[in-house]
C-alpha cells in the first residue's frame, strides 16, 4: 500500500471531518475548511492512499510578543484502521519541517494524559512536557 501526502484543500472536507470526529467524536468540528486553506497562518497536512484520505496533520502560526514565531500544532489523527504504521510521525515530522520552513522559534501542542504513546512520540522528537496550567474559554 503506497502513501501519498499532500496540503488540505476545500475539496477534502468530508474526509476531513470523518478524521475530525475519530479524534473527538463527542463533538462537532466548528473549523471552516475554506477559511482554513485560505489562511496563510494555517497549514494542513493530509495523507490518502488509493484515493482515501487516511491521516490530516495541522499546525498554527502566530507571533508572540515574548516568543516571536510561534507554531501551535492542532491536530494529528490518523483513521483507526491506519495506525500503527507510523503515519502519526511522519505528519508530525512533516508539521515540525514547516515550522522550520517558517523560521519558527518554538512549537506547542497539547496532549490527554491518557495518551502514553502520543506523548512518547511527541518526546521522541525534542517536545518537553511542561507541568503549567492549560486554560481555555469557549465562546
Amino acid at each position: 500500500m503506497k502513501f501519498f501526502s499532500r496540503k488540505l484543500q476545500v475539496g477534502d472536507e468530508a474526509h476531513w471531518k470523518a478524521l475530525l470526529k475519530q479524534l473527538i467524536a463527542s463533538k462537532k468540528p466548528l473549523g471552516d475548511i475554506k477559511k482554513l486553506v485560505a489562511d496563510p497562518n494555517f497549514f494542513g497536512f493530509i495523507t490518502e492512499t488509493e484515493g482515501q484520505i487516511i491521516a490530516f496533520g495541522s499546525i498554527s502560526f502566530y507571533q508572540s510578543s515574548l516568543k516571536g514565531l510561534v507554531g501551535v500544532i492542532e491536530d494529528i489523527i490518523v483513521a483507526h484502521r491506519f495506525r500503527k504504521k507510523g503515519l502519526g510521525a511522519f505528519l508530525l515530522d512533516s508539521l515540525i519541517e514547516e515550522a522550520r520552513k517558517r523560521s519558527v522559534n518554538c512549537i506547542t501542542l497539547t496532549s490527554s494524559e491518557k495518551r502514553n504513546k502520543a506523548k512518547d512520540l511527541y518526546k521522541s522528537r525534542g517536545f518537553v512536557l511542561y507541568k503549567t496550567g492549560f486554560f481555555t474559554k469557549q465562546f
